[in-house]
């Protein structure tokens, strides 16, 4: 029968100072008590031998309660090492748990640590990852973007900036001229993922097929429009879309992001905008009529825009309608888009962003 460690290593410790007691006893017999061996009778060594028996067994016990003790932490912690070597995670705390030995505690500590940062290298390996993966799909979109070409229609003159879509990372900006106005498209995402760049791409050749519209008459651009986009929702979607006839005193709009859309003429600013924030995903869209007459101006900023001037919506409007929007109207939709970019970067600078016009995305309409 083989004896395990924890009964092995007692039984050492028992023999140990049973011998240490036997080998002091004879020592001091030879020294000291054999000097008083006449008067020492049988029942004085029986009861020496007692002693050390006694301190034996008691040494052997808690040699064997404290190598139990350790041998269960140690079983512990190595179950422990199982669980998160299989799950990375350390295990669910229970409601009855064994006192582990205070070096076994230090081990754990520093193995939790261990874990913790490979963990959090896993995470940012993972997401390292992800943007090589996105950076290099958006790479291989670009020569299939397409670049915004605006011939000009007679009473509509739009600017946009930029004329061409070519970064997925923000907004998708297009506008398609029709025999009756513009179509006027910004749409994106709060946070833009792999899923998020392929579906914007979808978009170009969703807008691509809207030339077949050319022709068509408002009410006809219209409800393809809310079929098209009704088919092709996505979850977080911030939506701008107007429509806007060249021959009529009015605009159809769909709008659903932070920045609203504004209209400014010499009677000062008017903010348009849909009661709705949120996109449903649940029922049919519905254009919106709003006024916009002539000698007006109506303007549509990203909201990546807003977002990366940490400023919140009220605020850009008062900044713009002070600094540019008080002055004279302008001679043409150009001109003001050129001095709107011109605050918006001069406001980054302020705050020290840079490259904030990568996320600029605006477009300029001017009723003749």
């Amino acid at each position: 029968m083989k004896i395990n460690f924890r009964l092995n290593v007692s039984i050492l410790s028992a023999i140990l100072v049973f011998l240490s007691f036997t080998f002091f006893f004879i020592i001091e017999y030879f020294f000291w008590l054999s000097l008083f061996k006449d008067q020492l009778d049988f029942n004085f060594y029986i009861g020496r031998v007692f002693i050390s028996i006694s301190f034996s067994f008691l040494s052997g016990l808690c040699i064997y309660i404290y190598a139990n003790n350790f041998y269960e932490s140690l079983r512990t912690l190595a179950h422990k090492i199982q669980v998160w070597g299989n799950t990375l995670e350390p295990p669910a705390e229970s409601g009855v748990h064994l006192k582990l030995d205070p070096e076994i505690i230090e081990i754990e500590k520093y193995l939790l640590k261990a874990i913790e940062s490979s963990q959090q290298k896993e995470k940012e390996n993972l997401i390292r990852s992800l943007e090589k993966n996105n950076a290099s799909i958006v790479e291989n979109l670009k020569p299939f973007l397409k670049e915004i070409q605006l011939e000009g229609l007679d009473y509509l003159d739009v600017s946009v900036f930029p004329k061409t879509t070519n970064n997925l990372d923000y907004d998708f900006l297009d506008v398609i001229e029709t025999e009756q106005g513009y179509i006027l498209f910004l749409m994106g995402f709060e946070k833009t993922e792999i899923l998020e760049s392929i579906y914007k791409h979808k978009l170009t050749g969703i807008t691509s097929t809207l030339g077949s519209l050319y022709n068509a008459k408002e009410s006809e651009i219209l409800i393809a429009l809310e079929k098209i986009l009704e088919e092709n929702l996505y979850p977080n979607l911030r939506i701008s879309l107007q429509f806007i006839p060249n021959t009529a005193n009015h605009l159809d709009s769909l709008h659903f992001q932070k920045m609203p859309i504004l209209e400014i003429s010499d009677s000062g600013i008017t903010i348009i905008r849909s009661d709705e924030i949120n996109l449903p995903m649940n029922r049919k869209l519905k254009f919106h009529k709003s006024i916009f007459t002539s000698k007006s101006y109506l303007i549509l900023i990203s909201d990546k825009t807003q977002e990366a001037l940490k400023i919140s919506v009220n605020e850009l409007i008062a900044v713009l309608e002070k600094e540019v929007f008080s002055k004279p109207i302008y001679s043409n939709s150009k001109e003001l888009l050129y001095q709107i970019s011109l605050l918006i970067e001069q406001l980054a600078l302020q705050k020290n962003i840079k490259g904030i016009l990568e996320m600029f995305y605006c477009i300029v309409v001017n009723k003749k």
